[in-house]
């Protein structure tokens, strides 16, 4: 009987009633009977069976009630029953198309009907009602029979009782008085109410909203409150699973009930509603501001499951899943009812599978189950949850289970590709190889160009990858396809992400940095990016780990100045930084570098101290370079240390120190000295610091024992040597080293400087004719300066001889 009563909307207005049919056997007329009441005359019709067909009212002065077949009991006369005052004449029709006629006095008067069930229910029984008001006069209200009255009298039993009380009227005269004495008459819009309401409390509510709707209409106020408010909830229950279409019609019948509504408890109840329609709306601070309201009030337990319910989806709907799960569970410590109770665990379970925690959502699903067993009827999704959950705990033969379950309650679920790859998924890892590779080619020609097809091409790939190289290059053509399709945004990330890994591992850098830059550049800002960015950062270490030990110093600083936010800080990279940097002449750049590589590592801080101290000579930092050679404690880099504290000491001209440091290096290992410049600069510094008598020595054995010295070099040993024996006074030493230091010399100012320095030295001899011989030769140098010199000198030597005959 709730099929069918729910089925159909059931009107008390003066219209044309069309109702659907079912599949029945002829609809029979059992019992009939006419009652009055306040405003005139109440016709019941008792029928077995399907629907009446139509019934239609304006066609008065009669009305006919059409049925597709229609029979009547043999016992009932209808003349005998109904005929009253107002009610002329009543004919059947039976068989096919079959009708009930009443014909009216009063072709104005007023016709009501109904279809209600008989009380109590029983199935395919009904009751059609006429009420019949005349124009112009009513009908006088007689004293009802008391309730005492009914329960004392006893029914006959030629009356036939059946599962109610007969109404049967013998003959009625024009005052028309019942000849049942049990019948109450009622006002009809009592007996509307008591209807609805009795539809209400057993869930009719289409039926129910009709009654409540047709009682407002009236104007009565006696029941006014109670009417508003479930009429509400009817509504709300008749169409709760619509709420996107019918949400705001909702909220308006609830805040219509609210105005005359005093009951605390009730008014919250109502406004929980109201704030979860909202929510459900979109209107998700409204739904907030309300919650918050009542939260301020004391309310009893039942009320209180309801708003922390709420609190969680107002929480769940602004991205809170931690404090929705925690509002939720404060709704399962209240008095709730069954199913509230079922369905909190159901959306606890849903947001715990959204996070990944699968067996804590698995719990709460599985209790949503035990709570109401056919809840899944209603929230065909709780079974899709639960096989994800088991999927996502590895139980792939209890996930498929789930899922196929899911896709028999939902066949078109728009989901369908994504679960029929999933159900592939598990038959896979049952090691069913042959189901799973046919239900993956069923998905990619059935549905091709869905997230299914995609996801099976990613896992193909996938497997592909763990092939040999083959392997290899058909998975990157299979990552390749997909990134020319238009991807959801999870799948596009999940392609090009093991697109670029797969490049990396197979070495091709540089082409895994295009493509995560291809993805990057393509992505709406809005979305995280936080693994290619790493990935990035990772890809661009390698490379220029790889270029450092290629000397690709431009390369290194070109990428890095392109990329100075992605490069990662790392002690490889920023060594290498520093490096190409310092090999490119760029010794301020290479400083910043290695001084973080410094800071960073601490890993061989001696060869970075040195560096440091070398760069800031280059830049002529003299105090900043002592500074880092003051911190090298170890021997390890001495013989660079010195080297550089000596070039130090001759650019701030301290001699001495420079000689010191010579020493130092000398006392450590005489070796050092065979390298030239060391052994110049040695020299250098014994002449400057008037140690003649050593650097004499030291230049013999510099020009016998080191190799590779040039002619510059070894003229600069002879000068020194030259100046030395000059400044011991040693005219024959200093002689020869002249005579060595002119062979060497290639530059003609130089030589004609070493002549006249060699004039000097045989004058100081008294040797007049090797000093004449030194001038001739300076006479011939090209320098006018040396010419005249020379050609003055020769002439002043003759004048003397000349003199000295004369």
């Amino acid at each position: 009987m709730r099929k069918i009563y729910e089925a159909f909307a059931f009107l008390v207005v003066c219209s044309v009633f069309f109702l659907d049919t079912i599949n029945a056997n002829a609809t029979t007329l059992q019992q009939l009977g006419v009652q009055k009441t306040e405003e005139g005359f109440r016709t019941i019709f008792f029928l077995k069976g399907e629907l009446p067909e139509k019934v239609n009212t304006k066609t008065r002065p009669t009305v006919r009630v059409q049925f597709t077949k229609f029979e009547v009991l043999p016992s009932i006369k209808p003349d005998e029953i109904l005929t009253t005052s107002i009610i002329k004449e009543v004919k059947f029709k039976t068989g096919k198309e079959g009708t009930i006629t009443i014909t009216i006095a009063d072709p104005k008067a007023h016709v009501e009907y109904i279809v209600l069930p008989t009380i109590p229910p029983k199935p395919g029984t009904y009751r059609l009602i006429f009420d019949i008001i005349p124009s112009g006069y009513v009908i006088p209200v007689e004293e009802p029979t008391s309730l005492k009255t009914k329960q004392e009298e006893k029914i006959k039993p030629e009356e036939n009782v059946v599962s109610e009380r007969q109404w049967k009227v013998k003959t009625v005269q024009k005052e028309a008085t019942t000849k049942a004495a049990e019948i109450e008459a009622i006002p009809f819009d009592e007996y509307i109410f008591r209807e609805a309401e009795a539809a209400f409390q057993r869930r009719y509510f289409n039926k129910a909203l009709v009654l409540y709707n047709s009682y407002l209409q009236r104007n009565k106020l006696a029941h006014r409150k109670q009417v508003l408010l479930h009429r509400a909830m009817a509504y709300y229950e008749l169409h709760k699973e619509e709420w996107h279409k019918y949400g705001f019609e909702m909220i308006q019948l609830f805040e219509e009930a609210l105005k005359e509504t005093g009951n605390i408890s009730e008014v919250a109840r109502i406004q929980c509603i109201i704030a979860s329609l909202y929510r459900r709306l979109g209107v998700v601070n409204r739904a907030e501001k309300i919650i918050n309201t009542l939260m301020s009030k004391s309310l009893p337990s039942e009320v209180l499951g309801c708003i922390w319910k709420e609190i969680g989806l107002i929480k769940l709907a602004k991205q809170q899943p931690v404090e929705a799960i925690s509002s939720l569970y404060k709704a399962l410590s209240q008095q709730i009812t069954t199913g509230e109770r079922a369905e909190i665990h159901y959306t606890i379970g849903k947001i715990l599978v959204e996070t990944g925690a699968y067996k804590e959502a698995l719990y709460h699903l599985n209790n949503a189950m035990e709570l109401e067993p056919t809840i899944y009827q209603k929230t065909s999704d709780i079974i899709k949850q639960i096989g994800t959950a088991l999927f996502g705990m590895r139980k792939f033969k209890s996930a498929q289970r789930m899922l196929i379950w899911y896709l028999n309650l939902k066949p078109d679920s728009k989901e369908k590709d994504l679960l029929w790859a999933q159900i592939a998924e598990c038959f896979y890892q049952q090691n069913k190889l042959k189901l799973a590779e046919r239900l993956q080619n069923h998905v990619m020609v059935e549905m091709p160009d869905t997230e299914g097809a995609y996801i099976i091409m990613l896992r193909r790939a996938q497997m592909l990858e763990q092939k040999e190289k083959s392997g290899i290059f058909q998975a990157e053509m299979v990552y390749e396809e997909l990134s020319k399709k238009s991807l959801p945004l999870p799948l596009r990330e999940i392609t090009y992400f093991r697109w670029a890994v797969l490049n990396v591992r197979e070495g091709k850098l540089e082409k895994a940095l295009k493509i995560v830059n291809n993805y990057i550049s393509t992505t709406p800002k809005n979305m995280p990016l936080d693994n290619f960015l790493e990935l990035r950062s990772n890809i661009l270490a390698q490379i220029i780990i790889n270029f450092r030990l290629k000397e690709k110093y431009q390369q290194i600083v070109k990428l890095y100045e392109q990329y100075q936010n992605d490069v990662p800080k790392t002690s490889s990279v920023i060594k290498a930084l520093a490096e190409s940097y310092e090999a490119l002449g760029s010794p301020d750049r290479a400083i910043s570098f290695y001084k973080e590589l410094l800071n960073s590592s601490g890993q061989n801080s001696e060869a970075i101290l040195l560096k440091l101290a070398k760069l800031s000579f280059e830049l002529r930092d003299l105090d900043g370079s002592l500074s880092y050679l003051n911190q090298l404690k170890s021997d390890a880099f001495l013989k660079e240390k010195l080297l550089l504290l000596v070039k130090i000491k001759r650019e701030q001209n301290d001699w001495k120190g420079v000689l010191t440091s010579l020493n130092k290096l000398l006392a450590k290992d005489n070796s050092y000295l065979k390298d030239k410049n060391l052994a110049l600069l040695y020299l250098e510094a014994l002449i400057k610091n008037e140690r003649c008598n050593r650097a004499m020595e030291f230049a013999k054995q510099a020009i016998q024992n080191i190799a590779g010295l040039t002619k510059k070099e070894q003229l600069e040993i002879y000068k020194a040597r030259m100046q030395c024996a000059i400044h011991l006074k040693k005219l024959n030493e200093a002689i020869a080293a002249a005579h060595k230091a002119i062979e060497t010399a290639d530059e003609e100012d130089v030589r004609c400087g070493l002549l006249y320095q060699l004039s000097k030295l045989y004058k100081q001899q008294g040797k007049t004719k090797d000093v004449e011989l030194c001038l001739q030769k300076l006479a011939l140098c090209k320098s006018e300066l040396w010419k005249r010199f020379a050609e003055q000198e020769l002439s002043f030597m003759k004048l003397n001889r000349r003199t000295e005959q004369q």
